[in-house]
């Protein structure tokens, strides 16, 4: 009976622990694939950021199998950062993160760091179905796509921010 009570247990903990690392909370993830004109815009709120920076981003990301490929599910197998370029608002100065080796100061590492990450994830979570002209990029296993995206300050007062 303890033997039984113990597999019920160790089972049900695994699958519940599992359970934790399926992103469900898809409304923090910006919709990118049709943001054509930049009609929906991203704005990150950070403590470490004074001013507002534009983010000019560029990724290509890469599946699994070729979009043509319908009958099989779209996976991304990685998510490429071709271009990442900062552009501030105040200071009319434009640093390309990509290119920065050393970086001139550790807020350009943190911006590039933080950056990457969050694109990297959201492009991971798109809804690929429902990209527009598939019909052009069916048979290639990859996509070039990018954007623009805000780092404002923590005091900067907005409707809709995501974290």
């Amino acid at each position: 009976m303890r033997k039984t009570s113990l597999l019920c247990f160790m089972l049900s903990s695994v699958s519940f622990c599992l359970s934790q690392n399926i992103p469900d909370n898809r409304k923090c993830i910006p919709y990118l694939i049709n943001n054509k004109g930049g009609e929906n815009r991203i704005y990150i709120q950070d403590p470490h950021v004074e001013d507002t920076l534009k983010i000019v981003f560029r990724t290509m990301v890469h599946f699994e199998h070729p979009l043509s490929e319908t009958e099989k599910p779209i996976v991304v197998k990685a998510v490429e950062i071709k271009r990442l370029e900062i552009i501030s608002k105040v200071v009319q100065q434009r640093t390309d993160l990509l290119a920065c080796t050393p970086f001139t100061s550790p807020l350009e590492r943190y911006i590039k760091d933080l950056c990457s990450a969050k694109l990297t994830y959201w492009y991971i979570y798109q809804p690929y179905k429902e990209l527009p002209g598939a019909e052009i990029i069916n048979g290639r296993e990859q996509i070039v796509m990018g954007g623009i995206l805000y780092l404002v300050p923590e005091t900067c007062k907005l409707k809709r921010t995501i974290q």
